[in-house]
């Protein structure tokens, strides 16, 4: 009997326990975990923003494929009225009625390794005067064109070097960020465990108090105790019914944040099964730390970082002089018949270098470059630190979860021990060979330990699931939680 209530208060405190729990269903944290990475809202969150950054990455590497556009104006038609000098001096106004629509068709090629534009264009105009019944077709057969900044800043490429890496950044993220909905419900699952525990204990404790009532009662009538060890008892009683309302309404509380927390449209009332059953976990510091630093996304941004911060020097080193070289060459032509239009066709060139530099700027691109530098020094400082900050934290954790393994068993056992004491503490009060407040100790006892074991085991998980989050691994099964 004494095993059986022992498996009762500090075990899965949630099978069948009376009427109250009869008919309620029964999770598991792995299936409360399943539904929260299926259901809750910070999942589909985490799943909307990788889906969001995906989109990004692929808007970049559109940057260096061809572009097609198509352009015009149809039909463009105008009529207004111009002033026109005649030759007496006096100003007439004329109307005017023109058509002229155009199409245009290009093709652009960024151009990664110099950051330069290469282009070819075609474009078709017809104009059209009614009032002088006058009418031409022109157009542009081909024009090549190419734009080059020399000595410039070239975005290009950096954005190749960048890119790449914030996006592999943000798959980490969102496996980061999952395994942080975890982390997040080992709250939410033992804060209704805890109410949930004290329900169980509060109702074990009001069927204990009610007998020591009923036992001081039959004492007091037969005048072997006084009325203020009478007064006590029931004292003791009537807090126990108080405890039991308190635990009743907490842990409906409780299990409403849940319920919210993992998307569980589901308001039937259920219970909660205690994670009693740890995983086999050896893990060494050097191996967590290992695969932090394969598997994390702040690795990945530590050397983005670094990137960012030499792009922003090179950006500020190349603002000093501006010089962009663009050449073109094309063949038009014009013609008041379209199928003459590129009988004798026009050829136009042009080559143009374009500089701005600067006389004097008083020390305006120096400050701009020291400024680039101090802030690339103080990337390095800060990424540095940062890493710093997560090794000591990896090894913290490691240790720590070393210990709660041991601290688990050991308060299993002591609310095991509690337990026992209670039940010959009760039997001995029963007995008359102990004082109620003996007993009432033994029972705070047993409540403790109780709650200490539930405690442990909230730690344990909080750091276990800390430790995958930090390494994206999964200890228990040997395997990354990042897919290839």
């Amino acid at each position: 009997m004494i095993r059986l209530l022992t498996l009762f208060l500090t075990s899965a405190l949630a099978y069948t326990a009376g009427h109250v729990y009869a008919q309620s269903k029964q999770y598991t944290l792995a299936e409360i975990l399943n539904i929260a990475r299926r259901q809750s809202a910070a999942a589909r969150i985490a799943e909307t923003r990788k889906e969001n950054r995906y989109w990004q990455y692929r808007t970049f590497r559109s940057n260096y494929n061809p572009q097609i556009q198509l352009g015009g104006s149809l039909p463009d038609f105008n009529r207004d009225y111009i002033q026109n000098l005649l030759d007496d001096g006096s100003l007439i106004y004329q109307e005017r009625q023109r058509t002229n629509p155009f199409v245009n068709l290009s093709l652009e090629q960024p151009l990664m390794w110099t950051g330069g534009k290469i282009s070819l264009n075609s474009n078709l105009n017809w104009f059209q005067d009614y009032l002088i019944d006058f009418s031409q077709w022109s157009g542009t057969a081909v024009n090549i064109s190419y734009q080059q900044p020399l000595f410039g800043f070239n975005r290009l490429r950096w954005d190749r070097l960048t890119e790449p890496l914030r996006y592999e950044e943000s798959k980490r993220e969102y496996v980061q960020e999952t395994e942080y909905v975890a982390r997040q419900l080992v709250d939410y699952y033992f804060n209704m465990l805890d109410f949930q525990s004290n329900v169980e204990l509060a109702r074990f404790n009001l069927g204990a108090t009610d007998t020591t009532f009923r036992i001081a009662r039959r004492r007091f009538d037969l005048g072997t105790i006084n009325k203020d060890q009478l007064l006590q008892s029931e004292l003791q009683y009537i807090k126990a019914q108080q405890e039991a309302a308190t635990s009743r309404i907490g842990l409906e509380n409780a299990r409403v944040q849940l319920r919210l927390f993992i998307g569980m449209p589901d308001t039937s009332a259920f219970v909660l099964i205690l994670p009693e059953e740890l995983p086999k976990l050896q893990v060494e510091v050097n191996q967590a730390l290992m695969l932090a630093r394969q598997n994390r996304a702040d690795f990945i941004a530590f050397e983005r970082r670094r990137l960012e911060a030499e792009r922003d020097v090179a950006q500020a080193r190349a603002q000093r002089n501006q010089i962009t070289l663009s050449a073109s060459f094309g063949l038009t032509g014009s013609d008041d018949r379209f199928n003459q239009l590129y009988a004798n066709p026009l050829s136009q060139q042009r080559i143009n270098i374009g500089f701005s530099i600067p006389v004097i700027d008083w020390g305006r691109n120096k400050a701009q470059v020291q400024t680039a530098l101090a802030g690339k020094q103080l990337t390095e400082y800060l990424i540095e630190l940062d890493e710093i900050k997560f090794e000591q934290e990896i090894i913290t954790l490691v240790n720590q979860l070393t210990a709660l393994q041991y601290q688990v068993s050991l308060s299993r056992r002591a609310a095991v021990v509690a337990q026992e004491r209670f039940m010959a503490a009760q039997e001995r009060y029963r007995q008359d060979k102990l004082t109620l407040t003996e007993f009432t100790q033994a029972l705070n006892e047993k409540d403790n330990a109780v709650r200490s074991y539930v405690q442990a085991l909230r730690s344990f998980w909080a750091a276990y699931f800390d430790l995958r989050r930090l390494t994206l691994y999964d200890f228990s099964e040997g395997k990354p939680l990042l897919s290839k």
